[in-house]
């Protein structure tokens, strides 16, 4: 008796409409800018602002064209934005900080992070951004009625 392995396909969850997916990252890098100040004030726990919002951006990307699958099963097209995003994802955040750092913070009137929790805090920012970034890029590249596709066929 051979045993023959089954193809398991993992159900996904339907697609947000791209208008909605960078409405909802654009409130996101607000929200994650805002917990980054408050970090940085010390107002609030950076832990629990930055890592609530660093799930929600998660679960926002299991619902935007980045859901995960395997490369395998994309096509060209769906490949080549998927790069695309995520390189656009991890740019924009890094161009962003090279500019803050060359430009703005020159002088010593700006803030930069210096204690551990304000570390932790512009890294948790960055890692929102970054996933962000792709998830806006991703939904630009996207199709309008990609969202009412049905995916399982």
């Amino acid at each position: 008796m051979s045993y023959e392995p089954k193809e398991v396909r993992r159900k996904q969850l339907r697609m947000l409409a791209p208008a909605t997916q960078i409405a909802l990252a654009v409130l996101l890098l607000a929200l994650s800018s805002l917990a980054l100040y408050a970090a940085a004030a010390g107002w609030v726990d950076q832990t629990v602002m930055s890592t609530f919002i660093v799930l929600m951006t998660l679960v926002l990307s299991s619902r935007s064209a980045l859901r995960s699958g395997n490369d395998s099963q994309l096509d060209e097209h769906d490949r080549q934005m998927r790069y695309y995003a995520i390189a656009t994802g991890g740019i924009v955040p890094v161009l962003t900080l090279a500019g803050y750092s060359l430009f703005l913070s020159a002088g010593d009137t700006l803030w930069r992070p210096v204690s551990k929790v304000e570390w932790g805090a512009f890294g948790m920012f960055m890692l929102g951004a970054t996933i962000q970034c792709a998830i806006i890029a991703a939904a630009r590249k996207t199709p309008a009625y990609a969202a009412d596709l049905d995916f399982d066929d």
